[in-house]
């Protein structure tokens, strides 16, 4: 019997291996980028909600701003100092989650703006108290407190926006990936599923309708298809057990012809053998 090499062609049993080892390969590839994705969505989340948290204490800062600029109170400039050192706390515990993610340039500049108001704020709450140092105006303070002051808030939500912008890239991202493992799962499902109907089930089917026919005296050998794997191995070896059989039964046959002639021999020589010993007493008694 004809061995084909391995190199050459796979096995069914390599097959059906590679088509599971593939599908266990994609399962863990999913796994493990979904994880991956999770635990980026997840920072970027945590993220999220603390660039919210900056963004409403900086509003804060920003309206006890604008109610001392109307009403003139002291104790709404010192809210709005403690406000924006609320801010910078915020920022601290921003910071370190921040690394290896693109919206650290908007934290950067962030951090230099609020850097920016309090020393604008100082500088007011000096010249209230008649100890300003700084050449300008309280006019001109004001007016570039509010121009800082509205670059603060408006940076510290496109901080938050952008970030969030990016969960949902990831999201999409992620969703995209699933259904593209999904798809190569169902490829995979379906070559097994066509491999084991048509190289297991198929030939079995086969065999076992010629395995009743030979049953019933019918040798006529199953045509082999150059298949190059076990099937073809199978069938070359069913049609030798065919032919072997056809010659035992052909043995079997004169062996049996072989048996009735000797027993039909053997009956017409008992048949004969009676008349020659009567004729050959006969003859003695007459001699």
């Amino acid at each position: 019997m004809a061995r084909f090499p391995s190199s050459t062609h796979l096995s069914i049993r390599q097959k059906v291996v590679l088509g599971f080892a593939l599908s266990i390969i994609a399962f863990v590839g999913v796994g493990i980028i979904a994880y991956y994705n999770l635990l980026t969505i997840e920072r970027k989340i945590g993220f999220v909600v603390r660039g919210h948290e900056l963004h409403n204490t900086l509003l804060e800062a920003r309206r006890y701003e604008k109610n001392f600029l109307l009403y003139g109170q002291r104790e709404n400039i010192k809210e709005a100092l403690m406000h924006l050192e609320r801010g910078k706390e915020v920022y601290l515990r921003l910071h370190p989650d921040v690394r290896g993610l693109k919206g650290i340039t908007y934290l950067e500049k962030l951090e230099s703006e609020m850097n920016g108001y309090g020393q604008l704020l100082r500088e007011l709450v000096a010249e209230e108290g008649g100890h300003n140092s700084s050449p300008r105006t309280r006019e001109e303070i004001e007016a570039e407190i509010r121009h800082v002051g509205k670059d603060l808030v408006d940076l510290s939500l496109r901080l938050s926006d952008f970030e969030h912008s990016r969960v949902q890239q990831i999201v999409k991202s992620l969703k995209t990936k699933i259904v593209f493992f999904a798809s190569i799962l169902l490829l995979l499902g379906s070559f097994l599923t066509v491999l084991v109907t048509r190289k297991i089930v198929r030939p079995l089917t086969v065999i076992e309708g010629t395995t009743k026919r030979i049953a019933q005296g019918d040798f006529k050998p199953l045509p082999v298809v150059q298949t190059r794997d076990e099937t073809q191995s199978v069938v070359e070896a069913f049609n030798t057990m065919i032919s072997e059989l056809e010659k035992r039964q052909d043995q079997l046959v004169q062996a049996q012809k072989l048996s009735s002639l000797g027993i039909l021999t053997s009956g017409i020589a008992h048949q004969l053998n009676n008349p020659l010993n009567n004729i050959s007493t006969s003859c003695q008694i007459l001699q």
